[in-house]
């Protein structure tokens, strides 16, 4: 196996950022939707740290400092394998962390525990790594089996199913610069044990466009720009809407190298550029070391 071989893969793994009680469409890394030889495996491990101060409804900030910090690892495993005349690859995502509560909620505490694990696989409908240009889809099923507690303010499960699609095309813009263009939808489930009084918690589907742009310093490393876009995931309560729609935007820029054939490293630093309901992010790190084999 040669760095040669990889070339074109210098983001091969779906990033599923998952805020714990905080629901999100899919999000991908730069590169994401590249497709890697048959028989290739790939480990993701990530390292994800997020803070939010402020807490927002009908685009006004409410009154006080609303703290709400993560902190999130997560394993990811996907393998490349023929489907017919396509490529397909299955993927696995397990993740555990810890949020926690300050300023005017603090009395919400904290959780610590396991997130619902996803099952999902992409197929390449179109894989001309010649030409740079790929085109998958990725349907999901995101498992009710994390840490949940209907008595705790706090939670990383969710207590609902929940089924997605995600799509992700990749171009050649020049010789260095790549450019992706993701979508995705999330269908949720309900959760019929939402508080202690174990009312039902059910939420309109959650709309999401991503934008990566790629430059490729050499055939080993690049830097990247992103923005991200949520609309949609309104909540109702035992029948009651909660009028919390989402119109959420963010940006992100990170660089990744691989420092030889089979190992990468990737940094990416985020935060939330508009918000209307829910709480808005300062900053986010994401750290992620990629393992590639046959």
């Amino acid at each position: 196996m040669t760095r040669n071989s990889y070339r074109p893969a210098l983001g091969t793994i779906v990033l599923f950022l998952l805020y714990p009680a905080i629901s999100h469409a899919i999000d991908t890394e730069p590169g994401a939707y590249t497709a890697l030889p048959h028989g290739v495996d790939a480990l993701g491990m990530y390292f994800q740290n997020a803070h939010r101060k402020e807490r927002y409804s009908n685009g006004a900030a409410l009154a006080g400092r609303q703290e709400l910090n993560s902190t999130t690892v997560q394993a990811i495993y996907r393998s490349y394998r023929p489907l017919g005349s396509l490529t397909a690859g299955p993927v696995v995502i397990a993740s555990c962390g810890r949020q926690a509560a300050g300023g005017a909620i603090a009395a919400l505490g904290e959780a610590t525990g396991c997130i619902d694990p996803i099952f999902g696989v992409t197929v390449w409908a179109i894989n001309a790594p010649a030409q740079k240009n790929y085109f998958g889809i990725s349907p999901y099923v995101v498992a009710p089996i994390g840490h949940y507690d209907k008595n705790k303010g706090l939670n990383m499960g969710e207590n609902r199913w929940k089924v997605g699609v995600n799509s992700g095309y990749i171009t050649s813009l020049s010789e260095r610069f790549l450019l992706d263009v993701v979508g995705d939808i999330v269908w949720h489930g309900k959760n019929d044990e939402y508080g202690v009084s174990a009312r039902t918690l059910e939420q309109k589907p959650i709309y999401n466009a991503q934008i990566h742009l790629r430059y490729q310093i050499d055939s080993t490393s690049r830097v990247s720009m992103s923005y991200l876009h949520d609309w949609g995931g309104e909540n109702s309560i035992n029948g009651v809407e909660q009028r919390d729609r989402k119109n959420q935007g963010r940006i992100r820029i990170g660089g990744a190298k691989f420092f030889d054939a089979n190992n990468q490293l990737q940094v990416e630093l985020g935060r939330d550029t508009k918000i209307a309901n829910g709480f808005k992010e300062d900053n986010r790190l994401i750290l992620r070391y990629v393992r590639i084999w046959r």
